[in-house]
């Protein structure tokens, strides 16, 4: 669990970045962006995100199927206990699930592990192909009188974009040789590591073939149809959960571009801030992306950015304290749990 020292650091830095977000809106535009925006619009927000985790799940359990046939109403109630333990400050949502999956099929908790570790491996390769996609195909968003290093941004993003791709093809290259080329690979991180104790370099070994046992889904080409169509069904629908938010708050620009764009910054934000509930780096993801990109009054991106955050959280802890409930699952119970999958994981 997260000790008060690591809460600490990531509330700090949750306050910072929603200082240096909120710093130059108004408060009174503020409030009046809060009292425009009509709210009835959640409720389809909130129908497209469950449809999402339905997704997620039937990605899941194609995952899972390699190691053991699991239907997926056996695997919603640890995806959506994780997704609590990653929104509140304890961030041990992964471990929960795997350790939850563990008790529930018997699957061992390191190809339990793999399995999430492969799942987020395809929404990073999603993250990343969506990113590379609008810095080189729609630079020209970042179009801005103001130059960085005699540098027009759309021309810094064009160049970013190229070499984001380039980074992609050598996460894809990786992928290859650690699925079809194991051995290589290993031989390859076990002269890298050579320099560190040998315990450490055990502990990285085992880590990287647990990898490679989750990632036999490549080997399956009908698996990784399904997963890759499921993780493109998914991102489909986290782009498009932003429209009826669009509408509530009626802003200027509702293209394609534009959500895409959000798609993209938000997770980018979550992921260099990980903050307790993702508080601040969700806010300051949606004003860069609406505001600073997108041109949006900076009031309605504010407001716009923290009603989402904060109806994203309440789906996300109402959902988890239900299957809480519904599997007879305690809070005491989850803290052993975690106690218990911390020592397995000290074993891998």
């Amino acid at each position: 669990m997260t000790n008060p020292r690591q809460f600490t650091i990531g509330l700090s830095v949750a306050i910072l970045a929603i200082f240096f977000t909120f710093r130059n809106v108004p408060s009174d535009e503020l409030l009046k962006a809060f009292l425009k925006a009509e709210y009835i619009y959640l409720f389809p927000v909130a129908l497209i995100l469950f449809t999402s985790y339905i997704v997620r799940v039937y990605r899941w359990r194609v995952l899972v199927a390699l190691i053991k046939p699991t239907s997926a109403s056996d695997l919603f109630p640890p995806m959506m206990i994780g997704f609590l333990g990653n929104m509140l400050p304890m961030r041990a949502g992964e471990i929960f699930r795997a350790y939850l999956l563990k008790k529930k099929t018997n699957i061992p908790f390191a190809g339990s592990l793999a399995t999430i570790a492969v799942e987020r491996m395809f929404d990073v390769l999603m993250l990343n192909l969506l990113f590379t996609w609008i810095l080189i195909f729609h630079s020209n968003l970042f179009n801005s009188e103001a130059t960085w290093l005699g540098l027009d941004p759309s021309e810094i993003a064009l160049n970013f974009g190229i070499l984001n791709g380039l980074i992609l093809c050598f996460m894809l290259t990786l992928i290859y040789f650690l699925v079809f080329k194991t051995i290589i690979v290993l031989n390859v991180i076990g002269k890298l590591t050579s320099p560190f104790p040998t315990s450490w370099q055990k502990k990285c070994q085992h880590l990287l073939e647990t990898f490679a046992l989750g990632l036999v889904v490549i080997k399956n080409k009908k698996a990784l149809l399904k997963v890759g169509l499921y993780s493109l069904l998914d991102w489909v629908l986290l782009t498009f959960s932003a429209y009826p938010m669009y509408l509530a708050f009626d802003l200027t620009n509702k293209s394609i571009e534009s959500m895409l764009v959000l798609a993209v910054m938000v997770p980018i934000f979550m992921t260099l801030l990980p903050t307790p509930g993702f508080v601040g780096s969700v806010q300051a993801g949606v004003f860069v992306a609406l505001h600073k990109i997108m041109g949006e009054d900076p009031a309605v991106a504010a407001a716009y950015g923290l009603v989402g955050w904060a109806w994203g959280l309440t789906i996300q802890i109402l959902t988890g304290l239900y299957f809480l409930f519904r599997e007879h699952i305690s809070w005491q119970t989850l803290m052993k749990l975690e106690k218990g999958s911390e020592e397995d994981l000290g074993k891998l």
